[in-house]
């Protein structure tokens, strides 16, 4: 066991979740231009933060796993921790953007109880707040994953994640594929196994040596995928081949992480970014929708430089605030709530 290593800090891994976050918000910004959205950059972006999430998640279970943590006591902490990271900042932009802009109208309710991806699959976007869907994936996979994994023999680990695994692939290749009608349905959990699991398998393979011990049971999952990359559309290629990019960039990070190219990720700026980036990706699309608030500042923008005029005023002017909102429910909200979590240790 790496115990040691497990409870550490792993360097390099905050620069990707701030890279993603700004994928996504490049994506929101530029959502008009049809370049950028041949890139799929938001869809990648939700990719890498659930591919984070899964090995970050996995991490802590596996190793309170392995200190033969209760599992009463291990659930106990793990979902108070959570709730004081993700509930106290998704409410509170609810309530603040209930009161301004448009607000929710029915669809609050779905907001609420963190079904927004239910709402996509339904009705399809367009409705305030459409971006939470992945907040909506990330809770249900909090709800169902920590228990199963920490119950499971270990021997069964390995085939657990990669039966997940290979059911999000398949059922993306569905809904794009042979049922593109149900293209939406891609936001629901099952269909995200994939990458939540891709993670897990990063944090096993992190854990467990030697690598080759879990070749036999990964191999199906690379068959499926090269069978994919084969018969599969554009988007499926795509997405098969970038994610195992980021897998690769996350296990290269895991086992270099005296390199400088992992030095070069640890700047100050990426860290930053990653410390707020829950904030930046909360806020930034509810003012993004909220646009015509700032019209009169808008439109005194357009005025310094035509240049200004082709949506260039509102991206300045929603991605200042972004960083404005993220920067102050951080330092006047958010830490002094997450401070709380060092009641809830896990052993």
């Amino acid at each position: 066991c790496k115990e040691n290593q497990m409870n550490g800090h792993i360097k390099g891994l905050d620069a990707l979740r701030a890279i993603a976050v700004l994928l996504v918000m490049i994506s929101h910004f530029f959502e008009g231009s049809s370049f950028i959205y041949s890139l799929n950059l938001g869809h990648f972006g939700v990719m890498l933060f659930f591919m984070l999430s899964g090995f970050l998640i996995s991490r802590i279970i596996l190793n309170e796993k392995r200190k033969n943590t209760p599992l009463k006591t291990f659930l106990k902490a793990f979902y108070a921790r959570r709730a004081l990271r993700i509930f106290p900042l998704f409410y509170l932009a609810i309530g603040v953007f209930s009161i301004l802009g448009f607000g929710f109208g029915d669809f609050i309710w779905w907001h609420i109880t963190y079904t927004t991806n239910f709402l996509l699959a339904k009705i399809g976007s367009g409705f305030m707040g459409t971006h939470f869907w992945s907040l909506a994936v990330e809770e249900q996979f909090y709800l169902l994953y920590p228990a199963v994994l920490f119950a499971i023999p270990r021997k069964s680990e390995r085939k657990l994640l990669v039966s997940l695994c290979l059911i999000g692939i398949s059922s993306r290749y569905y809904f794009w594929n042979i049922q593109p009608e149900l293209a939406n349905y891609d936001r629901l959990l099952h269909t995200n196994w994939d990458c939540l699991c891709l993670g897990g398998i990063l944090a096993l393979v992190d854990f467990r040596k030697p690598f080759q011990r879990s070749i036999r049971t990964i191999l199906p999952l690379g068959l499926l995928a090269c069978s994919l990359l084969i018969y599969g559309n554009g988007l499926t290629q795509k997405h098969l081949l970038v994610n195992l990019f980021f897998a690769g960039i996350i296990f290269n990070i895991l086992k270099n992480q005296d390199s400088a190219a992992v030095t070069l990720l640890e700047i100050p700026p990426l860290k930053y970014i990653a410390k707020i980036s829950y904030g930046l990706y909360v806020w930034h699309y509810l003012l993004w929708q909220n646009i015509a608030v700032f019209e009169p500042l808008t439109s005194a923008l357009n005025t310094l430089h035509p240049i200004l005029q082709f949506g260039h005023s509102e991206r300045i002017i929603i991605a200042s605030f972004s960083f404005i909102f993220a920067i102050a429910s951080w330092h006047l909200f958010e830490s002094p709530i997450l401070s709380l979590k060092q009641r809830f240790s896990y052993s």
